[in-house]
């Protein structure tokens, strides 16, 4: 009976220094190991959470820097173009028709080449592209039969040696093509504006195209050479 009283106190004791080594390497261990699974996931979902929200602050602050960007692009633009318009206007505004040469034919037979006709777009009625070119042949045709009447030798000069040369160019507006109309009136060169139906795209009575020519090149860039191409 003694022995097995020994033997029992003897598996306690190595029992509980069982339980101490146990006790001891639980303090030994990183406070790491000691949090549980769920403040772990906890802890990482915040800080997931919280790289997503600098993520979505720096694409913020890029689509900010990039819509800055287009904006001042949009706004220089628009400044060129306001300035180019405005230096149109001011050319205009003080043209005097005293100062221009009168006279559609050219000083010399071996410049009888330097002929063409132009034809002023009203760019406001925002016409496409094939209801443009019906407008510019209807323009063109209206300045060739005037000019057969009026201005028979400059017509020649463009069909035998200038080719028949035409260019379309941009107008601003209705006004703006009557002005240019008087100006060639008033420099006796052959013109012809077109005032469109209203069948199709634009309203009815809407001046769409002006022709001016043909006539000697000097002339006319008098009246047209500072409007940009169509």
């Amino acid at each position: 009976m003694s022995q097995n009283k020994e033997q029992e106190q003897e598996q306690e004791k190595e029992k509980e220094k069982v339980t101490e080594k146990k006790i001891t390497n639980q303090k030994k261990r990183s406070p790491c190991c000691t949090i549980s699974f769920a403040e772990g996931w906890l802890a990482h979902k915040e800080s997931m959470i919280e790289k997503n929200k600098k993520k979505q602050k720096e694409l913020r602050i890029k689509n900010m820097n990039s819509k800055n960007k287009e904006r001042k692009q949009k706004e220089e633009q628009n400044k060129r173009k306001q300035l180019a318009l405005k230096k149109q206007i001011d050319f205009e505004t003080h043209l005097d028709l005293t100062t221009l040469t009168v006279n559609p034919y050219p000083p010399l037979e071996k410049n009888a080449h330097l002929f063409k006709m132009v034809i002023v777009v009203n760019t406001s009625l925002g016409m496409k592209t094939g209801k443009i070119g019906a407008q510019c042949s209807h323009a063109t045709l209206g300045a060739y039969k005037l000019a057969l009447k009026t201005q028979p030798l400059a017509l020649q000069f463009w069909e035998n040696q200038s080719q028949q040369a035409k260019i379309a160019l941009c107008g601003r507006d209705k006004k703006h093509l009557k002005l240019l109309k008087s100006w060639a009136k008033k420099l006796n060169i052959p013109c012809s504006s077109i005032k469109d139906a209203g069948r199709t795209q634009i309203a009815s009575g809407s001046m769409t195209a002006l022709a001016i020519g043909p006539a000697f090149i000097p002339i006319i860039n008098q009246i047209t050479g500072h409007l940009k191409l169509l």
